[in-house]
């Protein structure tokens, strides 16, 4: 049997997990918190939200959870920079700057200019934090998928 059509038990799948380079950023596990009137609105079921924002990087998100991998594979290939672009106010984008902070990266930020590009918000906070922010009048979103 191929590798393509093989089953993968979920052993199988942390010891994948396990084995590629991360780096600690985040406070795991992040809480289930539950919704009883959501619950009782919806006539019984248990609904839970993860808290994500609990995660304790820049206001918490999932996307820490992401960049656990793809900073740890820069790392373990020697990287010392990160890069990122998106819109200005990238919660991505936020998230980066801060884990660069906290890991002793720099980070450069490369956000579209709009018309709302206040320094205020995911901007500000990647100014806080230390990152080199330009903003590009570039697009990103529908307008970029022109291009391609």
């Amino acid at each position: 049997m191929n590798q393509e059509n093989s089953i993968v038990t979920r052993l199988d799948l942390c010891r994948r997990i396990e084995s590629l380079p991360q780096v600690n950023i985040g406070h795991y596990p992040t809480p289930l918190e539950p919704c009883p009137r959501l619950s009782e609105a919806l006539g019984g079921p248990k609904i839970y939200i993860k808290r994500e924002d609990c995660s304790g990087v820049a206001l918490g998100g999932n996307k820490i959870r992401q960049l656990t991998f793809t900073v740890g594979e820069a790392m373990y290939q020697g990287a010392d920079t990160i890069v990122h672009g998106a819109t200005a106010q990238s919660n991505h984008c936020r998230q980066a700057a801060a884990v660069a902070a906290q890991l002793g990266l720099k980070c450069y930020l490369r956000l579209s200019r709009d018309h709302k590009s206040f320094v205020q918000g995911n901007l500000l906070l990647g100014h806080l934090t230390g990152a080199n922010v330009e903003l590009v009048d570039a697009p990103f979103g529908p307008e970029l998928d022109v291009v391609k």
